[in-house]
């Protein structure tokens, strides 16, 4: 690559921009907004001939200088694809529907223990900036925007937590989205280390080149990371390695011990020592706006679950609560369905409080379930309903099961708000 068409000048696109002129490449830039200084403006690709196009994660596949790029013949990379070009290090990938970004941050944890390393990519730290960064390690939080389009990206180690229906407004097809996902074991070869949930129906029989290992709550009786008698455990063909109590961590709820044992299994392919892994998972608390525990106020636990972007993260959330759960749901619409998500919750629900352009389609879930609910205006009206109607003893969780972009900028806006709202609340 000579010269290059960058798709999107955000935070992604300018980090590109810098990096690759910096190695000796020309860059030119197509954005609503202004394009990073240094970056020339593209106009079409008669007028301005590129060799090769690089999309910004958030830029839709069909955007018309995707399909027309790619009529010309033209290969359409993703920033995933640079960085591995680039990084001659050790690369971790994890993707999944859930659990990623902690499963990403666990591992990291875990690394940093005895090895320069670092989590990067879709958890806030741009895969760019890493690239010349003095790091032996890379953990690779992957999107499946960023994969859709990735197409030379090899890690050394691929983690897949788990796959359901999820961004079908993006993809368009829940197979175009699995896809995507599975894209990142397109370059494993056999020196490579690929792991898997063993009972994701999505991911059993795949095609890889790479030695799998598998991570379960039970004992399933091939290599990887599985629990028995309450202790995390680890098999090598015969050999079953105890590591540490699962008493001894902080996380809660069953999938968060599965994203602990995918991590488990992550570093142990890299043989790191035990000591080291029962060290960080003693010292996790947990990942900001993923059923994050908040404050008491009355008796009354609060939980922040912003993360919760889709109904089958909600369950995995609303499954760790046992009884006098209020939930705050509803969000941006992504045609998602929220029938399991509901029925699971049913026999839990002390009350549900709706937000956003989703509230009416949860509305009428709840309703044919015989659920009581009711509709507010902001999360602020919700959470304030929902303290109203609690008692102490009682849990008050904002899974929203629905990204955030038709009333927040992202999660983590959503889920800070509802923290400054529940810590101005009067006991």
């Amino acid at each position: 690559m000579q010269h290059v068409l960058i798709i999107g000048m955000g935070i992604t696109g300018r980090s590109m921009a810098k990096k690759l002129a910096e190695k000796g490449i020309r860059c030119f830039g197509f954005d609503d907004k202004d394009l990073a200084e240094g970056v020339a403006p593209f106009e079409t690709f008669e007028a301005t001939p590129v060799d090769a196009i690089i999309k910004s994660p958030g830029i839709r596949p069909d955007h018309p200088l995707i399909l027309e790029g790619e009529r010309l013949g033209l290969s359409v990379y993703s920033d995933l694809d640079i960085f591995g070009r680039y990084f001659q290090h050790t690369i971790l990938a994890v993707t999944g529907t859930n659990g990623k970004t902690t499963t990403t941050s666990l591992i990291a944890s875990i690394l940093e223990q005895s090895h320069k390393a670092q989590a990067i990519g879709n958890i806030g730290v741009g895969v760019m900036d890493a690239i010349d960064s003095d790091n032996e390690m890379v953990v690779v939080e992957c999107s499946s925007f960023q994969l859709a389009f990735s197409n030379s990206f090899h890690p050394n180690v691929a983690v897949i937590t788990n796959i359901s229906p999820d961004h079908l407004d993006w993809h368009g097809t829940f197979n175009n989205y699995r896809d995507a996902k599975l894209n990142v074991l397109s370059q494993l070869t056999e020196k490579d280390f690929c792991v898997l949930n063993y009972h994701d129906s999505e991911l059993q029989s795949l095609d890889t080149s790479a030695k799998v290992v598998y991570f379960s709550l039970d004992d399933f009786g091939k290599n990887g990371a599985f629990i028995r008698d309450n202790t995390f455990c680890y098999r090598t063909g015969e050999a079953v390695e105890a590591i540490m109590s699962v008493k001894d961590v902080q996380l809660i709820g069953n999938h968060n011990l599965e994203n602990i044992l995918a991590a488990i299994c992550a570093v142990k392919v890299l043989n790191v020592d035990n000591k080291d892994i029962e060290m960080a998972l003693k010292a996790f608390e947990g990942v900001e706006h993923r059923l994050e525990y908040v404050t008491t106020k009355g008796g009354v636990a609060f939980y922040n679950d912003s993360k919760g972007t889709n109904p089958d993260s909600s369950i995995k959330a609303v499954s760790a609560f046992e009884k006098r759960l209020h939930l705050i749901a509803g969000g941006y619409q992504k045609y998602a369905d929220y029938t399991e998500l509901l029925e699971i919750a049913k026999g839990k629900l002390a009350g549900l409080y709706l937000i956003g352009e989703t509230a009416p389609d949860i509305k009428k879930v709840a309703d044919g379930l015989g659920i009581g609910n009711n509709m507010y205006a902001n999360l602020e009206d919700a959470v304030l309903a929902a303290y109203h109607n609690s008692e102490a003893g009682d849990s008050i969780l904002l899974s929203p099961a629905c990204a955030s972009w038709d009333m927040y900028e992202s999660y983590e806006v959503r889920g800070r708000h509802f923290k400054r709202v529940v810590n101005n609340l009067e006991d």
